[in-house]
């Protein structure tokens, strides 16, 4: 990997680096550190453009955003990536258009050469809402929420490489757990929806509604309810979509934690098998400290 700052190459300099990447957040964002002394002979400073490649393409490419100094022996940089900027650009929208063409014409409003590759049918559904002074960043997530919610599949915005994609995941890898280290795992119930209310409603009236549960959830935990409108007097459909949110909605949120050897290959959205049980991987930290390079990784059950 050669990291450039500046379209100067400081790869033998630095001291402490990291890459972190997260399906929480669109954008990856890299930390390192660099003598004073090199900061001060190349005239480095936040606001200039830094990217990681591997001699094929760019793994990272964006801005510095932070920069502090300790006692003018060592610099610290932190740098985003190019999608940063969605989350700090607003706009006001009005939307009547597929989810797909909504976004894609959301994206393009910032930057005409920017383009997000969206493979999937289902962001065929109608988006009909008007945004006010949201960030480019909130529109979109808006967007695949009402997708998410439509057909019961979670979508992910992704950045691989450079390209941009809107997809359920990345397919499958197997993890080499010879060297694991830091091993964490929490059980959560706190986002559970175990019973879906779907109604039947315009703006100005309720025409029916749909409920569906998961008894054996329910008679555990208590009833945990969620509703959603649709505009369809359709009751099959109404429980269709009801069944679908529920298939969502009523799982338990199992996350796994911990470190193995140092891989760059290992990415947010694929999915990996571990004792049965299929993940997402949900967050990647890279880091090479002290010469040691190691991946930290973070996994989310994944029901798909």
């Amino acid at each position: 990997m050669i990291l450039k700052f500046n379209k100067i190459n400081i790869t033998p300099y630095i001291g402490e680096l990291s890459i972190d990447s997260s399906l929480n957040d669109i954008y990856k964002t890299i930390n390192f550190t660099l003598p004073f002394k090199i900061i001060k002979e190349k005239k480095l400073k936040e606001g200039m453009k830094v990217s990681l490649e591997d001699g094929k393409s760019k793994f990272f490419e964006g801005i510095c955003l932070k920069f502090e100094d300790d006692n003018n022996e060592t610099g610290k940089f932190m740098c985003v990536n190019y999608m940063w900027y969605l989350t700090v650009y607003e706009e006001t929208f009005q939307i009547n258009a597929s989810a797909k063409e909504a976004i894609k014409a959301v994206v393009k409003s910032f930057d005409k050469s920017l383009d997000i590759v969206i493979d999937s049918s289902e962001f065929n559904i109608k988006i009909k809402k008007i945004y006010y002074e949201n960030s480019l960043e909130g529109i979109i997530k808006d967007i695949i929420t009402q997708v998410t919610t439509k057909s019961s599949n979670k979508y992910y915005l992704i950045d691989e490489n450079g390209k941009f994609k809107i997809v359920k995941n990345l397919g499958k890898i197997k993890l080499n757990l010879k060297h694991i280290s830091e091993l964490k795992r929490s059980f959560d119930i706190s986002n559970i929806k175990n019973q879906i209310k779907v109604i039947s409603a315009t703006d100005k009236k309720i025409n029916s509604f749909v409920v569906v549960n998961d008894s054996k959830s329910v008679k555990e935990i208590g009833t945990i309810q969620k509703t959603s409108k649709i505009k369809s007097k359709d009751k099959v459909q109404g429980k269709n979509e009801a069944l679908k949110l529920l298939n969502l909605l009523k799982n338990t949120n199992k996350v796994v934690n911990f470190t193995i050897l140092g891989d760059f290959s290992i990415k947010i959205g694929h999915l990996t098998v571990i004792n049965e049980t299929t993940y997402i991987i949900n967050s990647v930290k890279h880091e090479i400290k002290e010469g040691i390079f190691t991946t930290k990784i973070g996994l989310e059950a994944y029901y798909g």
